[in-house]
């Protein structure tokens, strides 16, 4: 599998992902504001004692976790679950940490997690989530990566967006630079146009620029493969 670097460097994440979720003995530890297509490639769906539901299992270092959306939770959203046997609050908001990361979730993203009130039918997203272009960068190359030969024109990437992510009522606004543009059209179409940037996904190599949109490298096959969206 690939490593990612946490802020320490003698510390090594690795995440793989499952074939096969936890099973019924789980407990939801934190509620993510992004559908499960932003988390996967390869969904997965299962039955229990509760619902149906969509998951995607991984393993992150020694420890594993489902990503999981029963037919009762919001769509767009997905819940962290963790073994019910891990039951220390400090341990489940590290494990729930360090998941969150390794996933390349925004913070802003996270609608709930252990420690915080929630009250059901109450579920609110932050109003700081909205699309900004680090994570559009990311949502760029994981749309792209779905396409035949990981190439997509933008105009195809951005038809796609609403699908992977839930459009905010900030992402709606009007552009007060580009005529005709909402605000996240304007950040996905800058992923192409701030290619020389040194965060970009082109001079990470994990992308190339084409005539009309982007082709996924295999580098940037490897990026996602590191973050749990791709096993190809």
């Amino acid at each position: 599998m690939y490593p990612r670097y946490c802020n320490e460097p003698a510390t090594v994440i690795m995440i793989k992902r499952r074939k096969h979720h936890l099973g019924p003995d789980v407990s939801p530890q934190a509620i993510i504001w992004r559908p499960i297509r932003y988390f996967t490639n390869e969904v997965s769906e299962d039955d229990d004692d509760l619902d149906h539901f969509k998951f995607a299992s991984y393993a992150l270092n020694n420890d594993v976790f489902d990503l999981r959306v029963y037919l009762q939770h919001p769509e767009m959203t997905v819940t962290l679950y963790l073994p019910s046997d891990i039951d220390a609050e400090a341990v489940i908001q590290s494990k729930v940490a360090e998941a969150i990361k390794v996933l390349a979730v925004p913070k802003a993203a996270v609608a709930w997690q252990r420690g915080e009130e929630f009250s059901f039918g109450g579920l609110s997203r932050r109003p700081d989530d909205r699309l900004r272009e680090s994570e559009a960068r990311i949502l760029v190359l994981k749309i792209a990566a779905s396409f035949e030969g990981h190439t997509a024109p933008t105009s195809a990437i951005k038809k796609k967006v609403p699908d992977f992510y839930q459009l905010s009522s900030r992402d709606l606004e009007w552009s007060a630079t580009r005529k005709n543009e909402q605000m996240w059209q304007q950040i996905v179409g800058n992923v192409k146009v701030h290619h020389a940037g040194a965060s970009s996904i082109f001079s990470r190599g994990w992308a190339e620029r084409t005539a009309d949109g982007i082709r996924v490298t295999a580098a940037g096959i490897l990026y996602l493969k590191s973050i749990g969206f791709s096993s190809d």
